[in-house]
């Protein structure tokens, strides 16, 4: 009953704004050219989904997130542990990339694009860049952060390096991974999509410049809507199955 009260409460600005958008539309307030009405953009996205292309496009998008989100997985975790634990690599390679950091992943794109073609490579690589840095920084911080009398304690049981990894600090630093793995999520459905809009393919940036190309707000404005939902819908799944696997967890007051 609650969490359904939580739920009613969070869907009255929407609701709210959907009325505002109908209202005004019955009232002819608004200029189609340039802002399509509810009618057109619910058209526009079952002629799509009858014709399969919103699939298509959708896939696409899911793919390249995928690919490069476990990219990023698989580069920032390891490294991160391994700076957590040793001080001098932390001290080389922390301003590095601290300057790296800084650099949003959208100025990469033509590099990528003349490095890597414009196939699948180049998109999959601003993903991996958009979503190395959060997950480095907060793995490095979840090791950093473990508590000395439970490494004491660790010692004390003499743990080798591997226990030590997986009996202590993935536990203890489980907390902030998460946080990690949602912000470099976040991060990468953003910087997919500019990447897709920029290079005008396949996916839901590539619908946005297709809306552009052809003067159909509507589909601009599906694409939006779809990317907005689904950037709720991946962040939700990271919380639902944050608070599956670490019960013990509390989870309020993160990003």
């Amino acid at each position: 009953m609650k969490k359904l009260l939580v739920l009613l409460i969070g869907l009255i600005i929407p609701c709210l704004l959907l009325g505002l958008w109908i209202l005004a539309d019955r009232m002819n307030w608004l200029n189609t050219l340039l802002f399509p009405s509810p009618g057109a953009v619910w058209d526009m996205f079952t002629a799509m989904f009858a014709d399969g292309s919103l699939g298509n496009h959708m896939s696409a998008s899911f793919f390249r997130l995928g690919s490069g989100f476990l990219t990023a997985l698989c580069l920032a975790i390891p490294l991160g542990f391994l700076l957590g634990q040793i001080r001098f690599l932390r001290r080389l390679l922390m301003p590095t990339l601290a300057f790296f950091q800084q650099i949003p992943p959208i100025a990469w794109i033509p590099f990528f694009i003349l490095w890597l073609g414009f196939e699948e490579s180049a998109k999959i690589a601003v993903i991996t860049y958009s979503a190395f840095a959060p997950i480095f920084l907060n793995t490095v911080q979840g090791v950093q952060s473990l508590d000395p009398l439970l490494r004491e304690t660790a010692h004390s049981f003499k743990l080798s390096r591997w226990q030590m990894i997986w009996r202590v600090h993935v536990p203890s630093a489980a907390g902030p991974l998460f946080v990690g793995f949602r912000l470099g999520l976040s991060n990468s459905w953003r910087a997919l999509v500019g990447a897709e809009l920029i290079e005008k393919s396949s996916g839901i940036g590539g619908l946005i410049a297709e809306g552009r190309q052809y003067s159909q707000p509507e589909k601009i404005f599906l694409a939006i809507f779809i990317i907005g939902l689904a950037g709720a819908f991946l962040d939700n799944l990271l919380r639902y199955l944050e608070k599956r696997l670490m019960p013990w967890q509390t989870t309020g007051g993160r990003p």
